[in-house]
């Protein structure tokens, strides 16, 4: 049976050839093309400690380079909490890898 509040109404085309659909994925490599980092930031920083915190909704991983006379936040980095846990096991894939 059809859904009242939608019978009669005029249906979506279909998207052009080489057009997505919303339920369609882009390639990989368009995805990478979204992902590039600026010049400045593809060397990285430097950290040799890492301090979190974290509220109900998400983390803060503030990663620092202790060096004397002082130490200072090289990077820091805001995550949603639920993907902290795919973050976990990641890196514990990592270090059971080595």
């Amino acid at each position: 049976t059809e859904n009242p509040k939608t019978a009669g109404a005029p249906q979506s085309p279909a998207p052009p050839p080489g057009k997505m659909s919303a339920t369609q994925q882009a390639p990989i490599a368009d995805i990478y093309d979204n992902l590039k980092l600026p010049d400045d930031l593809l060397g990285g920083v430097y950290a040799n400690m890492a301090s979190i915190s974290h509220t109900g909704s998400e983390f803060c991983f503030d990663f620092i380079a202790q060096f004397f006379p002082r130490s200072a936040v090289t990077a820091r980095v805001y995550m949603a909490a639920p993907r902290v846990p795919e973050l976990l096991s990641s890196l514990k894939r990592s270090i059971n890898a080595n």
